[in-house]
């Protein structure tokens, strides 16, 4: 589940005058199914979105959570490690897959928190540069200088622990052109926790994407649009469009404009002809080079959903 996602679900619940409970992973070992990017969170009325590992380590929490909310009352926030073993004994989960987790527990409640939620929406929507500072006495936003990522950074599981979580995503890619492969990788990417960006020219095939609200859409000329994307430096550029040479015009803008990665998708003809052009218009073998071309896992990749698979898979095994 997103970060903003989450944050705006609890923010709904405060504004209606209901309590929430809201639980992060903070910490993990190798084994766990948690991990610190897991969030979830779970209404007075039973709805549960995200998942902090499932299982009978997760029913029985929310279990825990239910009876808690239907007292109507705030709890702090508090830690619980939980160990993935039969030998735990207390701190077992009830899970065997061993590794350990901790997890960040509260129940949000409209007197006390309504405020910090608000705020914490508001930095997410803005990406700010601030971080969440979550402890036993409550949450706070912290201004900080170089922005955190949006995964849960546990500082000391003593009694002055904090844990800190950022508002701007390091995970966030660009895709030129908003046809069915486009809009199929876009979909995915932001389930897989991704700041998306779809740019196209056309401004009717931007406003028909079916894609979900987080996802940022661009109408712009395929050359100028690498200016209207935020954080290049840790954006990934991925090249899509609809003819080789709005392909090479988006190319044209890219290169040079400081993106973490650069994909191209095509056949081998097809890219053959796209570096040629990149040529003509002065760019040299070593900028040319940077673009991986054909972006993908190499298997039998036909429908745009396939498409789509293929090339996050190279994305997340790389990463």
């Amino acid at each position: 589940m997103r970060l903003g996602d989450i944050w705006q679900q609890a923010l709904s619940e405060l504004e209606a005058g209901r309590v929430v409970y809201v639980s992060f992973v903070v910490a993990q070992k190798k084994g766990t199914p948690g991990t610190t990017a897991a969030r979830m969170l779970l209404t007075q009325d039973g709805q549960q979105q995200g998942t902090i590992g499932g299982g009978i380590m997760e029913s029985e929490l929310l279990k825990k959570a239910q009876r808690a909310l239907a007292k109507g009352e705030p709890m702090l926030p508090s830690l619980r490690r939980l160990r993935h073993r039969r030998d735990a004994e207390a701190a077992a989960s009830g899970l065997i897959c061993g590794g350990e987790q901790t997890n960040l527990e509260m129940i949000l409640c409209p007197a006390t928190d309504l405020v910090a939620v608000q705020e914490i929406v508001a930095a997410i929507r803005e990406e700010s540069s601030a971080y969440l500072e979550i402890s036993s006495e409550g949450l706070r936003l912290v201004d900080c200088v170089e922005p955190m990522n949006t995964r849960a950074e546990l500082k000391n599981e003593a009694k002055d622990w904090r844990v800190r979580i950022g508002f701007r995503s390091v995970r966030r890619i660009a895709i030129y052109g908003g046809g069915h492969c486009g809009e199929a990788l876009a979909e995915l990417m932001h389930r897989l926790d991704y700041d998306v960006t779809i740019i196209d020219s056309r401004e009717a095939v931007i406003s028909q994407a079916k894609l979900p609200g987080a996802v940022h859409k661009l109408v712009s000329p395929f050359e100028g649009a690498a200016a209207k994307v935020s954080f290049p430096e840790r954006t990934i550029a991925l090249v899509m469009t609809y003819s080789m040479p709005t392909d090479v015009e988006a190319l044209c803008g890219i290169l040079g404009a400081g993106f973490a990665q650069v994909g191209l998708m095509g056949s081998p003809v097809k890219i053959a002809f796209i570096r040629e052009q990149l040529k003509i218009k002065g760019f040299s073998d070593l900028q040319i080079d940077l673009v991986r071309a054909p972006i993908g896992l190499k298997f039998d990749s036909d429908t745009p959903a396939e498409i789509a698979v293929s090339i996050a898979a190279q994305i997340l095994l790389e990463r």
